[in-house]
């Protein structure tokens, strides 16, 4: 039973893909399969329907087999024909394994970029795009609200009797 299981993790499949393409790693499909096959698919891909516009996409369904530098350099190089890119954040840990996060610098370029690359085969997988629910740091920093934050959170802790510093070591 434990290895009919491990034959249908989505892991083993992709191992007998190719991982890289022969020149690029990424296909965009063309745009008429794209517009036909939208409509079908649109509740698995379009997941968070209901977030807002932001400059910030979540790009998740990554080839987790991929190192985060590679990954990295081809989704800012992906992205970077929509508009300037502020930040491309991708964390390896378990829980966040295949996904990521794009910032661009005006919504209109995430908007137009999620748009024309959703279901863009990249190392084999094709990616699913939405808008993040939360704005990230790039955009924060570049709107100037972000240093406010930092110091209302260091009056925060500083109120509640914590002053920033690290808790000492238990013996």
């Amino acid at each position: 039973e434990r290895e009919r299981e491990r034959m249908e993790a989505p892991g083993v499949e992709a191992v007998s893909r190719p991982v890289f393409a022969a020149m690029a790693p990424f296909s965009v499909p063309a745009s008429s399969s794209t517009a036909s096959s939208s409509s079908s698919s649109s509740s698995s891909i379009f997941a968070f329907a209901d977030v807002p516009p932001c400059q910030t996409l979540y790009v998740h369904n990554l080839n987790e087999k991929i190192k985060k530098h590679d990954l990295s350099k081809a989704l800012y190089a992906l992205f970077s024909e929509f508009g300037p890119v502020l930040d491309v954040h991708i964390r390896r840990t378990m829980h966040l394994r295949g996904q990521a996060f794009v910032s661009f610098k005006d919504i209109n370029d995430a908007t137009r970029a999620m748009h024309q690359l959703q279901a863009t085969d990249l190392f084999g997988k094709p990616l699913h795009i939405s808008y993040s629910k939360e704005k990230s740091h790039a955009v924060l920093k570049l709107e100037g609200v972000f240093t406010k934050m930092k110091k209302q959170m260091r009056a925060a802790l500083a109120a509640a009797g914590r002053d920033g510093e690290p808790a000492q070591k238990r013996r």
